[in-house]
């Protein structure tokens, strides 16, 4: 008998244990926030040489991301307003530090 109910304490106690790791499981995965990059403005899809394109800003929580461009002939630029010399495509890459991971993330338009 006393056997029986040293098992029933054991196997109560073990499903206690179990409901409070998976609550606490359950609380800190969702508590992480999920941030995006907020541009200040958008961009036209397609330009012509001469045009002057002011590259927007962009916030990631909450804070201005550092932004590079590649530019058709493969070179990088930082800068804020581009005059567009050169046909081709040009990307922009917009980086920040997640807060809570401390891992860079990256957006590209």
């Amino acid at each position: 008998m006393k056997t029986i109910n040293k098992i029933k304490y054991v196997l109560l106690a073990l499903a206690v244990f179990c409901l409070c790791f998976a609550f606490l499981n359950f609380k800190f995965a969702n508590a992480q926030q999920e941030y995006t990059f907020e541009l200040s403005s958008n961009l036209n899809k397609k330009y012509v040489v001469g045009d002057v394109v002011e590259i927007p800003t962009a916030l990631y929580a909450g804070k201005e991301a550092e932004f590079v461009i590649k530019l058709p002939s493969g070179a990088f630029s930082d800068s804020k307003n581009l005059k567009l010399i050169q046909y081709g495509e040009y990307v922009i890459e917009y980086s920040a530090k997640n807060p809570e991971s401390n891992n860079i993330v990256k957006h590209i338009i």
